[in-house]
């Protein structure tokens, strides 16, 4: 067993009195700290470290209190208390207090249970530490798996829109976003489709294109399954909210061409729908 003894002196001063391992035997100097003291506590503490400062509360084992009485009542310093100390077998210390050159107190002292203490460093993992790591651990899964779509695998490279695909609206295109997998128009979709109608309504002459698209996920032919569907619902509410043109809109599902972005985490800006207006 590896490790040191230190003496506490009249809860003042810490010093280093000699190795667990040491041969032995070691004499420490003391003497009281104030004037007319007539008794005191002396601890010795167990630490695995050689200095005193590099132990933590956790390491440091209080092993034995030693109560000392009938000091001389003089100035402080002037009272000479001794410890004699080694070990014996590496298990059991053997302490003599001598006060004046006098011994006072024989007292052994058994270390056997220092090797199994669970304050020592390294010798077990903190339950605590472990539960910590779980935490960590399982916030990790979480938040992997939710920011990772399942079941869904990139598709094949992504086609690009040929020039027949390449629609050049009359204003602006109105973008609706979708969620993933889903073509259901959100309650923000349709407020979006209500101020388009205001401007559609008074302009009759020209060709509405509605065109679909989905995240790069899973594969095209799924993809533009789904783009068309979303297109589709776009031109049934439009046509349900009394639109009405004299041409019929030009509906299509492009699935993954024209992307927005190629970027994982911003698939979000793939799920939509581009509306556009062409004059005749």
């Amino acid at each position: 067993m590896k490790g040191y003894i230190f003496v506490e002196l009249f809860e003042k001063r810490i010093k280093s009195f000699l190795s667990v391992s040491g041969a032995g035997p070691e004499r420490l100097h003391l003497t009281t700290v104030k004037d007319l003291q007539n008794s005191g506590m002396i601890k010795l503490y167990f630490c695995p470290e050689e200095e005193w400062e590099f132990c933590s509360d956790e390491e440091r084992v209080l092993i034995k209190e030693i109560i000392i009485d009938e000091i001389p009542q003089v100035k402080s310093g002037t009272v000479a208390i001794d410890l004699l100390g080694r070990i014996e077998n590496r298990v059991t210390l053997l302490l003599t207090v001598l006060l004046d050159g006098e011994p006072c107190q024989e007292i052994a002292v058994d270390l056997s249970s220092l090797s199994k203490s669970p304050s020592l460093k390294y010798f077990i993992i903190p339950p605590l530490l472990i539960f910590l790591l779980l935490i960590l651990y399982l916030l990790f899964l979480k938040s992997y798996f939710q920011s990772t779509p399942a079941a869904i695998t990139p598709g094949p490279p992504v086609p690009t829109a040929t020039a027949e695909e390449k629609i050049i609206p009359a204003f602006t295109p109105v973008l609706i976003y979708f969620n993933p997998e889903s073509a259901k128009l959100s309650f923000g979709a349709k407020e979006k489709l209500e101020n388009l109608l205001t401007v559609l309504k008074v302009r009759s002459s020209g060709t509405l294109y509605i065109t679909g698209y989905c995240a790069l996920y899973g594969s095209e032919r799924g993809r533009e399954k789904l783009s068309l569907q979303r297109a589709l619902n776009v031109e049934t509410y439009l046509i349900n909210s009394s639109w009405k043109t004299e041409k019929k809109a030009e509906v299509r599902g492009l699935g993954g061409r024209n992307p927005v972005t190629t970027d994982r985490t911003k698939q979000h800006l793939n799920r939509r729908v581009e509306i556009g207006f062409l004059f005749d």
